[in-house]
């Protein structure tokens, strides 16, 4: 049976859950649609159609809905990264709604402010804390920061595996918002973290 967009408003594929893949995990394996593979690239031989009401229906074959969904009306999108998850989709609809997503994070970028925050390597842990704090909050309004570690006058300069040691630490206090933008900059005894906010999931 191949679809049109009038039928396919009006199609019910309800259906068990299969293969134990649950509904309740989907949440944890999204990621944006536009990175996802779509029709003919999708990799899974059979996979779940999302219905209407949200569930998943009993495996079918890829090449059965690229024949029942031609690509010109419709377009069946991997919802997940590891899992034979798809949704169907109008392509006018899809591609006007990826357009407006790109047209908001372009936006988004423009907007970005780059901030420089400083501290020294032998920071004491109460400023630690604060420089931890201004960082933490220009990542929240989405600006871009560059952490620059540099020594303190009469202070030792840090062993290679000390400023590992420093860089981990200060990572692992920004990580559920920050993530770095890319390679870090090191010039003789300072080193630059170049870090942005983590991508919100537009899903």
């Amino acid at each position: 049976m191949i679809c049109t967009r009038r039928t396919f408003r009006a199609l019910s594929l309800a259906g068990p859950l299969q293969l134990g893949v649950r509904e309740d995990n989907l949440a944890s394996v999204k990621r944006p649609l536009h990175s996802l593979p779509k029709n003919k690239n999708i990799k899974f031989s059979h996979v779940h159609v999302v219905n209407a009401e949200g569930k998943l229906d009993p495996l079918r074959p890829l090449s059965e809905l690229l024949v029942a969904y031609p690509r010109k009306e419709f377009l069946i999108q991997q919802v997940t990264v590891d899992q034979p998850i798809v949704r169907i989709m109008d392509s006018k609809v899809a591609y006007e709604k990826e357009k407006a997503i790109k047209r908001a994070l372009k936006a988004a970028e423009k907007q970005q402010i780059n901030k420089e925050i400083q501290m020294t390597w032998g920071v004491a842990m109460g400023d630690l804390a604060h420089k931890i704090s201004k960082v933490r909050a220009e990542l929240e309004k989405n600006n871009r920061v560059d952490l620059i570690f540099a020594p303190k006058k009469r202070q030792a300069v840090p062993s290679p595996k000390e400023r590992d040691e420093k860089v981990v630490e200060v990572l692992e206090m920004l990580k559920d918002v920050g993530q770095e933008s890319k390679l870090r900059t090191l010039l003789k005894s300072h080193l630059t973290l170049h870090l942005e906010a983590k991508p919100v999931d537009t899903t």
